[in-house]
């Protein structure tokens, strides 16, 4: 099909000059505008949605500050009256010090006589310098500083207390307590200097954390596609407004006319 256009007004009242136009086929089709602006629009709401801020859950390992206190493991075990050490038969804990003074009756569980135990504790020391040490048994006991030997009341007696000061380095220690308790009476304590009996320590505790987030590029190219995409529209459609009303070469578009 062909189309026939006056260039001019001077043509039109010359009765027009007959002048082919090329056929519309060889136009850029109008659909392909409207097609591209939606994908483009498309896209940029894509992009958009990425950008947007949103809530952001992770988890976050937190220091808090935690006392600490010096308790005493203690695994019990009967005693011979050869003085040797038989089967552990239970195990309990004692606080930082302690006087247990059982007399004539239990010591632990059904067990008055002819019981004993080993008990471990950790103290920490903040200074350099002497720390004192008191247990008191009946009948047997010693204590041990990092293995080594302080106090040594290991034989059948009534109640006794002893006192030993070691000298000690900062940090954590650990202290060890033999008893043992052959017939009648039983009794056993301990103490100590109290600044080695309580500290603070530094642990770490997972907590859920939310933030805000978002991606400020990935915005504003969204918004920069979703608005060329609608320059495209409306320029098309406009364009078509204009082709329709004859303002329009109508080569443009292949549109019917």
């Amino acid at each position: 099909m062909n189309v026939y256009i006056f260039d001019s007004p001077l043509h039109s009242l010359m009765g027009g000059v007959e002048k082919k136009e090329k056929p519309l086929e060889y136009g850029i089709p109008f659909g392909r505008y409207i097609v591209g602006a939606i994908a483009l629009i498309a896209i940029g709401l894509l992009f958009l949605a990425l950008g947007l801020p949103r809530i952001e859950t992770y988890t976050e390992m937190v220091p808090i500050q935690v006392t600490k206190k010096t308790e005493w493991n203690v695994t019990w075990y009967t005693f011979t009256p050869e003085g040797k050490w038989g089967a552990p038969v239970g195990y309990s804990t004692f606080p930082a010090t302690f006087t247990y003074n059982w007399d004539k009756g239990k010591v632990y569980e059904e067990y008055g006589d002819y019981i004993c135990f080993i008990a471990t504790a950790i103290i920490n020391v903040p200074r350099s310098g002497p720390v004192s040490f008191t247990i008191g048994s009946d009948d047997g006991s010693k204590l041990y500083v990092d293995g080594q030997e302080v106090i040594d009341l290991w034989w059948d007696h009534g109640y006794i207390a002893k006192t030993a000061v070691v000298n000690l380095t900062p940090g954590k220690h650990t202290l060890t307590l033999y008893y043992y308790e052959r017939t009648v009476n039983a009794m056993v304590s301990f103490t100590a200097d109290s600044d080695v009996l309580t500290w603070q320590e530094t642990e770490y505790q997972q907590e859920i954390r939310q933030k805000i987030t978002s991606n400020p590029a990935s915005l504003a190219l969204g918004i920069i596609l979703i608005i060329i995409g609608g320059i495209i529209i409306g320029g098309a459609f406009m364009s078509y407004s204009r082709l329709k009303s004859g303002f329009l070469r109508p080569s443009l578009f292949s549109l019917p006319v």
